[in-house]
């Protein structure tokens, strides 16, 4: 791949998504384009077909190729948080070059001597996310590089996984002739993009409501603490409809997304379905069944935010993704709910 040009893939259950960008001549992040492919052989957190996932992921990489007209051969993996337990870890090393001056392999250095802790073999280690640093006698350092001094600390926080899922994850992508540069935690890259200057002063949770399953990261002052998974999100909506109308999941799919536009004035939608059969649904039973679903989804994220010690501690929600973020209700749902200020982000922001 071209020099100074940087790929990511986040993997889920409904889609692919993928990230191209560029490095500017003062090192910026320039975001060139993205784009998103169905997403099969995973379903529930769990890859449940390696050739059907690598085809969707091959699928995704060969439009953003088309898009940005360059050849990718290597990526980042995003890994959902909710897949992922947090040990704490310290790391030392001593600064040997004659000016005394941090380099970046002194960085790499101390992350890689504070990532090497005991593991069971049932886990992989999935990212290892810097805290703060130490050097000699100043603390609370972000970014030592380029600073002297003869002893850098690190503290970090080590994101560890389900081997096997990391693995089925990793031949997946690797099936596609594509090498994996590192995988990343999902809340760390969009912590970055969300995260305002006043956020990084307060707790914050972000809560990722996906097709199978809602994320939730507690981040302090822009350093994750804490993350869970609840086994809820936009396709548990689309099945009720599929259920209660039914008709083909499918098409309950775009009449849940049709519904966050439809006019309930006009309560019946006529449409044909993707076996070319006329039907009609009653959207006035559509938004019912919605709105009992996202109420529970939302009861699911309010008992897992208090069953941390850091609930009291939240200051503001971010709730976001293409499910229950796009309808209307759903800001009103959790204000009646939970008194914690929230922030809905929706698919079309």
């Amino acid at each position: 791949m071209e020099k100074g040009y940087i790929v990511g893939i986040d993997i889920g259950a409904s889609n692919i998504y993928g990230t191209i960008g560029k490095a500017d001549k003062h090192g910026k992040l320039k975001i060139l384009a993205s784009c998103c492919s169905k997403s099969y052989g995973i379903k529930k957190g769990i890859v449940t077909g390696i050739d059907s996932l690598s085809d969707s992921i091959r699928s995704c990489i060969a439009k953003m190729e088309t898009l940005v007209n360059i050849y990718i051969d290597e990526v980042y993996i995003g890994i959902p948080t909710g897949k992922c337990n947090f040990i704490s870890s310290t790391g030392v090393v001593a600064i040997s070059n004659d000016d005394y001056e941090v380099l970046e392999d002194d960085i790499k250095r101390v992350l890689k001597n504070a990532s090497d802790i005991k593991l069971s073999r049932d886990k992989k280690i999935v990212d290892v996310i810097a805290q703060s640093y130490k050097l000699d006698d100043k603390d609370n350092i972000h970014d030592p590089l380029g600073m002297k001094g003869n002893r850098l600390e690190a503290d970090v926080k080590i994101a560890v996984a389900d081997y096997n899922y990391i693995n089925d994850i990793y031949k997946a992508v690797e099936k596609c002739s594509v090498s994996i540069i590192k995988s990343i935690v999902q809340s760390e890259g969009t912590s970055k993009l969300l995260l305002r200057e006043e956020d990084l002063e307060e707790t914050i949770a972000l809560v990722d409501v996906g097709s199978d399953s809602t994320n939730i990261a507690i981040y302090d002052k822009g350093h994750i603490l804490s993350s869970s998974q609840i086994s809820l999100g936009g396709m548990s909506i689309t099945s009720d409809i599929e259920y209660c109308a039914k008709i083909p999941l499918m098409d309950s799919e775009k009449i849940k997304i049709k519904s966050s536009a439809f006019n309930f004035e006009n309560k019946v939608l006529e449409f044909t379905t993707q076996y070319d059969e006329k039907t009609e649904v009653d959207m006035k039973m559509i938004n019912e069944i919605i709105y009992a679903r996202t109420e529970e989804i939302i009861s699911f994220i309010i008992s897992d935010l208090k069953k941390t010690k850091l609930y009291d501690d939240i200051d503001n929600v971010i709730l976001y993704g293409g499910g229950i973020s796009n309808f209307t209700f759903t800001e009103e749902i959790w204000k009646r709910m939970c008194p914690k200020p929230v922030f809905i982000i929706d698919s079309k922001s």
